[in-house]
């Protein structure tokens, strides 16, 4: 399984990716802080995306999903 963490505030990116890698050590997790950051992925597909809806420029999200 691919997951993808999108949220500006690193640590908790990494409390998370902690948290989701002792639940599913099996997945892929993949993290970027910003929607900006999404086009150096290159179109990588992910089965969850867990993205934080209130972060600066979140409304830019839509056009990658």
């Amino acid at each position: 399984m691919r997951i993808l963490l999108v949220d500006d505030h690193a640590l908790f990116r990494r409390g998370l990716r902690m948290m989701l890698a002792e639940l599913m050590p099996e997945a892929q997790l993949h993290e970027v802080e910003s929607c900006e950051a999404l086009p150096q992925l290159n179109g990588v597909p992910f089965d969850m995306v867990l993205l934080d809806l209130n972060m600066p420029g979140a409304g830019g999200c839509k056009r990658w999903s």
